[in-house]
């Protein structure tokens, strides 16, 4: 699998151009696809051969168990999501942001033809990128013109105005890579990987405030609840691997502890320790999706499963690894659960 999935970029100013399944279903068939929504994520599944990769979007529909792939060109996707509204598909490619609308149609999705919303003209390891709730900004870890670390930024798409940096330095201080964002529901606040721990921050860049601090482990990939009242990430504290937790947004304590949702799923082996990372929310806030590997990278052996939001009722999606010589390769990454809607 190509290796951009930590790959951001120092993104432009302007907007390029306008914004014009192998495995069971979950448990919300009855609900309908809109209320279960989807979850987009990154695969090298339909990759011509072994040393021909090519990493598409594809998602997955809870309502019917079924795959549809979204992208199909010669550009490396990464960071999937869809936007707000649920109309358009965007993901990170090797030029910068861009947004596909979606549509639905024989019982499957499928994408148009993509357009450039934010030029990325130098690429650098910022991570993902999240849309404002209001659908009209994207905050995103991108590399510091002045500084030359990693921070968060925020761009409208709707002026031409300069991409505001949210975590900047002041003169002197210690840099610290700042990236991997999540932007509350109500709009008000982001909270972001800061060396390693969770900081948040009012949308502004204001009243930075430690939500964690573990000096032994790496705590990234923080995902607002739908209701704003938890948030989710990935962390190894205490041990090699990685696990989902979930916490209050607010500093870590006795009374608001980070509590482990997927510290016993390990390996098929049932003793290897496993790697969940990049939790994402069902559109009702009642599962967790997130991304399973073994390996060190999980390129090659990723899964996307998904849990109810107390860490029980554990599920693979997308069933490619181990029982499939064949797949031993395949690796499904990134998931980013959203609301397409139907046009």
């Amino acid at each position: 699998m190509k290796r951009l999935y930590a790959a951001s970029a120092a993104f432009g100013l302007t907007l390029a151009a306008a914004l014009a399944g192998p495995a069971e279903a979950l448990d919300e068939r009855s609900a309908g696809s809109r209320r279960a929504g989807g979850i987009v994520f990154i695969s090298d599944r339909d990759s011509p051969s072994p040393d021909q990769v090519t990493d598409e979007v594809y998602l997955y529909d809870p309502a019917t168990g079924r795959t549809s792939r979204l992208t199909t060109n010669a550009e490396t996707e990464t960071m999937p999501q869809i936007s707000p509204d649920g109309r358009y598909l965007s993901y990170l490619s090797n030029t910068g942001i861009d947004v596909c609308p979606l549509s639905f149609a024989a019982g499957r999705w499928s994408c148009g033809a993509a357009r450039g919303v934010v030029s990325n003209p130098e690429p650098g390891p910022g991570g993902r990128f999240v849309w404002t709730p209001d659908g009209r900004s994207i905050v995103y870890g991108g590399v510091d013109p002045v500084g030359g670390d990693i921070d968060v930024f925020s761009v409208n798409l709707f002026n031409v105005k300069p991409a505001r940096n949210l975590t900047q330095e002041a003169p002197g201080a210690p840099t610290a890579f700042d990236g991997q964002p999540s932007v509350s529901p109500d709009g008000r606040f982001v909270v972001y990987g800061h060396g390693g721990d969770l900081y948040r921050r009012r949308i502004d860049g204001s009243h930075p405030v430690t939500l964690t601090s573990t000096p032994t482990a790496t705590e990234f990939g923080p995902a607002y609840s739908p209701d704003g009242s938890r948030i989710a990430f990935h962390s190894n504290r205490g041990a090699a691997d990685f696990d989902i937790y979930v916490m209050r947004p607010r500093p870590e304590s006795a009374a608001n502890p980070a509590v482990d949702l997927t510290d016993e799923l390990t390996a098929p082996d049932g003793i290897t320790p496993s790697r969940e990372r990049f939790p994402t929310w069902s559109p009702n806030g009642n599962k967790i999706a997130f991304w399973w590997h073994v390996t060190p990278n999980g390129f090659d052996d990723g899964e996307i499963y998904a849990m109810r939001a107390d860490g029980t009722g554990i599920q693979n999606l997308t069933a490619n690894n181990p029982t499939d010589p064949k797949a031993q390769l395949i690796g499904d990454i990134l998931p980013a659960w959203g609301t397409p809607r139907r046009s």
